[in-house]
């Protein structure tokens, strides 16, 4: 069942499960998503851990706005956990949710161990921005259908076949507007969060993709150099490594926050 708390001044939608007694992990999901696209992440973890998927700002059933940026988020995410009163808990973000992770995890000693999943140090070459281009569109005006059909060509492995748990990764709660759109994009259009990486205290693991073309692995890998951290690399696997290989990043965040 969805819960709301106020946090950093509006409102956010979260959804709180798994065992009353585990650690507690904080689940953060990509662009033009909801909390529920990291349910299948969420439900190989309750058995050992407390989870609270979050609705970002601008999604889902969190309150949008017109305008926001990076900073902003990764503010929210930070209020949010000092609100509940969690008490070290672990971040785990997924492409846009792991910029926030990251940021957060330098503006705050807010959490113990931190996992970025599809991740980058900063905005430089923006793949949805430059996929829409190359296709003669802009976020302001592709529709639906559109954005699905390039999303779909190039977020998958060239091995996978679109997998049955597909479903789990649409987006729940008031769908995205336009506006909805453009605000999101402009909140991660200029970004740099290796410029204070030094800043990070919280233990990391970084896990990308061999086929990831959203966000290429060698991006990953330059964060996880910069961090000094743990760095796997998903074979077989694309952005939607999530839904690509759910067993074995289950395993490696078990593996990791123990």
């Amino acid at each position: 069942m969805t819960k709301f708390i106020e946090a950093n001044g509006i409102k956010l939608a979260y959804d709180e499960s798994g065992y009353e007694d585990g650690k507690e992990i904080i689940l953060v999901h990509g662009l033009s998503s909801s909390k529920e696209t990291m349910f299948l992440m969420r439900n190989g973890l309750t058995d050992k851990y407390k989870v609270y998927t979050i609705d970002c700002r601008g999604h889902g059933e969190s309150d949008r706005m017109g305008d926001y940026t990076l900073e902003d988020l990764a503010n929210d995410l930070v209020a949010f956990t000092n609100e509940l009163g969690l008490e070290k808990p672990i971040a785990i973000g997924y492409s846009m949710g792991s910029f926030i992770v990251l940021r957060a995890s330098q503006i705050s000693d807010a959490f113990e161990k931190i996992i970025l999943i599809g991740t980058k140090g900063d905005s430089s070459d923006p793949a949805i921005t430059n996929l829409l281009k190359e296709n003669g569109l802009t976020v302001e005006n592709v529709t639906k259908e559109e954005y699905g059909k390039i999303m779909r060509a190039n977020i998958f492995a060239p091995t996978t076949k679109i997998p049955e748990n597909m479903k789990t990764m649409r987006p729940q709660g008031k769908e995205l507007s336009v506006e909805d759109r453009v605000a999101e994009t402009k909140a991660i259009a200029d970004f740099d969060n290796l410029k204070e990486i030094d800043n990070v205290n919280a233990e990391a693991l970084v896990i990308s993709a061999e086929y990831d073309k959203i966000v290429p692995p060698e991006r990953g890998r330059e964060v996880a150099d910069a961090l000094n951290c743990r760095f796997e690399l998903l074979e077989d696997a694309g952005h939607m490594m999530m839904v690509e290989k759910p067993k074995e990043i289950e395993d490696l965040i078990k593996d990791f926050i123990g």
